[in-house]
Order: structure tokens, then C-alpha cells, then sequence
């Protein structure tokens, strides 16, 4: 990625493009090799299956975002890979709790208030860098772009509390 970024923005668009089939295939085969292994015992063997489908859906939004780019030359924002996209969040967010739910008598009140707390300054930029006042988005647009720097802010919680 370092020595494409020095080639023209052409070669690096295909380069970074290209990216979007190998990584979230692996994604994909690892976790499903770990919900296969798993299977459906206790919360790990749901969170799993969840995670799954967390990354089934993200590497349908990456494929569909390849084909808007590359294939049909379209700029693929908003477009059907945002369904995706945000469609995989609640399975992430219920991955990272039932994964967490074992140790949750663990889980203090601080840990809950400083995870949200650290999330809420990570939510603060990314919405000021999210919402162009300036810009040409309609309505749609700006909602949009606002729901993923919200989302990740929610489903940083408990990844945090995890971690």
C-alpha cells in the first residue's frame, strides 16, 4: 500500500479495490471455520454464529462496493453495499456482548462509564469529520455518513469492555 500510494491515484484505487477480495474472504473462511467450531455450545458458540453473519454481510457490502468501482465505474456512495454495511452492526454488537456475557460479573459500572466515556470522544471528531456543513449531500446523504461514526461509537462499548 506504502510504495502504490507514490503511483497515481488510478493505480491506487485498483490496488485498494483489489484488497476488497482477499481480506474479507479470509474474514469470512476464518470465521466460519470458528462457528463450525464452536457449533452452537454457550455464548461463545452463538456469539460466533453472529460474528458470522457480521462478516457475511460486510463481505457482500466490500463485493457490491467492487463492482459499483471497478466494474461499472459508478461511485458507490450511498449504494446497496451501505445495506450491508450498516445490516452487519447488530450482529457485531451482539457478538461483542453474548462474547462478553461469561465474565459479566466482572463488568463494574466505571468499566461501563469509561468505555462509553472513550467512545463518546471517539464519536465527537468523527462526527464534525462525518457532517460537511458546506457539502453538497442531500438529507439522505448526511444521515448516512452520520450512522457509521454512531454505529462504530456503539459497538466500541463493548468491544472496549472485552478488550
Amino acid at each position: 500500500m506504502l510504495i502504490v500510494n507514490f503511483f497515481s491515484d488510478d493505480n491506487r484505487t485498483l490496488v485498494t479495490d483489489l484488497l476488497y477480495i482477499p481480506i474479507p474472504s479470509i474474514l469470512l473462511t476464518l470465521s466460519l471455520i470458528i462457528m463450525l467450531r464452536f457449533k452452537m455450545i454457550g455464548y461463545h458458540g452463538k456469539a460466533w454464529i453472529l460474528f458470522f453473519i457480521f462478516a457475511a454481510c460486510w463481505f457482500t457490502a466490500e463485493q457490491i462496493w467492487l463492482v459499483y468501482e471497478l466494474m461499472l465505474n459508478i461511485e458507490p456512495w450511498p449504494s446497496v453495499a451501505d445495506l450491508f454495511y450498516i445490516l452487519g452492526y447488530p450482529f457485531l454488537l451482539a457478538f461483542s456482548i453474548c462474547y462478553i456475557h461469561p465474565v459479566r460479573k466482572a463488568i463494574t459500572k466505571k468499566l461501563v462509564i469509561f468505555s462509553s466515556i472513550i467512545s463518546l470522544l471517539l464519536l465527537v471528531p468523527s462526527i464534525v469529520m462525518a457532517y460537511q456543513p458546506g457539502s453538497y449531500a442531500n438529507d439522505f446523504e448526511i444521515l448516512l455518513a452520520l450512522s457509521y461514526p454512531i454505529l462504530d461509537a456503539i459497538v466500541f462499548c463493548p468491544a472496549f469492555i472485552g478488550i
